[in-house]
């Protein structure tokens, strides 16, 4: 299960404290925000303890990637088709006494007024 994941990296993190307390060592005022600044942010300066640097964690990343391809055979799907009828009996009305029966009625175009 670790392999497959990122959970190893959570096992340097003891380099990580180790390497901040030799940050601490050389410059007293080294803060862990700076340090995790210089360590992880921007690109990677490569310097002295480069070498170091690589060893904290989430600085480099193993890709590993497991596919497995099943190719299964088709299985028919029936489905019943049932056929439905009913009789229904529509009314239309027609009667032009019913407002807006006649699209011609609604909609106009405006008109100048003299």
């Amino acid at each position: 299960m670790l392999a497959f994941s990122e959970l190893p990296q959570l096992l340097k993190i003891p380099v990580f404290i180790e390497h901040f307390q030799e940050h601490q060592q050389r410059d007293p005022g080294t803060t862990v925000w700076g340090f995790i600044a210089e360590h992880y942010q921007g690109k990677f300066v490569v310097d002295d303890d480069y070498q170091r640097d690589m060893q904290l964690p989430f600085r480099t990343t193993n890709v590993v990637l497991n596919t497995t391809v099943i190719i299964a055979p088709p299985v028919p799907i029936e489905i019943p088709v049932t056929l439905h009828s009913s009789e229904t009996e529509f009314t239309h009305s027609n009667d032009s006494r019913i407002p807006f029966t006649n699209i011609r009625d609604i909609f106009q175009p405006p008109r100048i007024s003299s």
